[in-house]
């Protein structure tokens, strides 16, 4: 549920030609109201409003160049005393108040006056959502006013310093050493921003240089840093939502083998696999779509004959970082263990890479790796996996996953969080060597994390 401000502006003074005072109460400004109780109820107006003698009036709402009359339909007594300081009782104004709820179709709207056939605006109110959102071109939305400054980066207004820099180098190097030590493979995959693949319907020009210019610079020859820009660009279908900042289920898919083909798997036989998939279309909104009213929406394209979720054996359920599942699936193509270290864009990868991989092992730590973990889950591959707008501030290789566990679990305390699930007994009789030692692992780990919490 999306939560919005009332923005209000002031056009007229309080006593005008033909009015002796007006008041609207209602909404006032910088009021917060829920997208929900908007749709369902509409956003309650009211005041109230006294005209000079012989000069009837009605009041109206304007929005999308339609008139909406307010009836006055409250008896305010209050106003005939305060305002006039005459008594109410008997007076020919004291219905002068009105209160109505009315239903918004657009996000900005004026409460005014008709008076002997003349127009008066009196307030101006604009719905703004907490985030700023960037409308481009065929009505395709993206992020604007982010704590990442998601504009400045494409703009090359921020870039990063020489500090973050060093930090992303000795990152790469870490991996690096990991990877040599493990005898694993280990790459890291960049989600691009959607404006870096559909910059045609952004209305800002991107820089010479930008950030992930920078990145891509300072990973080693050696590792496999893997930012599919040209891959979702050329996709045959679209590959990030126009309500969304995220990428398509058909574009999460193209992500996955950008992966798998540096892993050195049988592309062919995904690609065969992943081509007899079939997507359902819904109309939906997305993360940016319910940032703005009224809330936008756009068909998109869902995999609808595969569904992961199915197959989780493990999830602490956690919201963002903190986050951990495991999903097994028995008849996937290999027999091996995946471990993402990754964020949001990673969910929906889940319904393909788990289809190639039988164990696929999730952390949500945006790229932080712990090496006691990767020490204790021996996965056969490692994806650690950022989104490009997140590379300002560098992850690092040298983290504690049981300290994300317990933080988020501790700003919870006060919420509603849905237990950690575990199917017991698909664990137990699975075939797979290692599945019973991972599950296992991670369950002390989420329970140790969470017994630590002081209450």
């Amino acid at each position: 549920m999306a939560s919005f401000t009332i923005k209000e502006t002031i056009l007229s003074p309080t006593t005008a030609d033909g009015i002796i005072r007006w008041c609207v109460d209602e909404p006032f400004g910088n009021t917060t109201v829920d997208d929900l109780d908007i749709e369902k109820k509409g956003l309650r107006v009211s005041g109230w409003l006294l005209a000079e003698k012989n000069k009837p009036f009605q009041m109206v709402i304007i929005q999308n160049n339609s008139i909406i009359p307010l009836e006055t339909n409250v008896e305010r007594p209050d106003v005939i005393e305060k305002v006039l300081q005459k008594s109410s009782s008997g007076h020919e104004d004291v219905l002068c108040g009105f209160n109505s709820f009315v239903k918004l179709s657009s996000p900005y709207f004026q409460v005014g006056v008709i008076q002997q056939g003349r127009y008066q605006a009196l307030v101006e109110y604009r719905v703004e959502g907490a985030l700023k959102v960037i409308e481009g071109d065929r009505n395709w939305l993206f992020l604007d006013n982010d704590s990442n400054n998601s504009v400045e980066q494409y703009t090359g207004r921020l870039k990063l310093t020489r500090k973050e820099r060093t930090y992303w180098k000795e990152y790469f190097q870490e991996l690096v050493q990991y990877k040599e030590s493990l005898g694993i493979h280990i790459c890291m995959l960049i989600a691009p921003s959607k404006e870096m693949v559909y910059s045609e319907y952004y209305p800002h020009k991107r820089a010479k240089v930008t950030p992930i210019d920078q990145l891509e610079k300072l990973a080693p020859e050696s590792f496999d840093l893997i930012i599919p820009i040209q891959e979702l660009r050329n996709s045959d279908k679209r590959s990030y939502r126009v309500c969304d900042t995220h990428w398509s289920h058909y574009g999460a898919m193209c992500a996955s083998i950008a992966v798998l083909s540096r892993q050195n798997k049988n592309i062919q036989a995904i690609e065969k696999l992943f081509s007899s998939d079939i997507y359902r279309t819904r109309h939906v909104t997305g993360d940016l779509g319910n940032k703005v009213f009224p809330p936008q929406k756009h068909d998109e394209e869902f995999l609808g004959s595969f569904n992961h979720q199915h197959f989780i054996v493990f999830d602490n359920q956690l919201p963002n970082f903190g986050r951990i599942r495991i999903i097994y699936y028995d008849d996937a193509m290999y027999d091996e263990v995946l471990l993402i270290l990754g964020s949001s864009s990673s969910y929906t990868m889940f319904n393909y890479l788990s289809r190639v991989y039988k164990t696929v092992v999730f952390v949500h730590c945006a790229g932080n790796v712990d090496p006691s973990f990767i020490k204790r889950i021996k996965p056969d591959f490692i994806v650690s996996q950022s989104n490009a707008r997140f590379i300002v501030r560098p992850p690092s290789a040298r983290e504690d996953y049981t300290s994300f566990v317990r933080e988020k679990a501790m700003l919870q305390q006060n919420k509603k969080i849905a237990p950690t699930v575990i199917k017991s007994d698909v664990v137990k009789e699975s075939c797979h060597k290692n599945l019973k030692r991972i599950v296992g692992h991670i369950s002390k780990l989420n329970n140790d994390a969470i017994a630590s919490i002081p209450f």
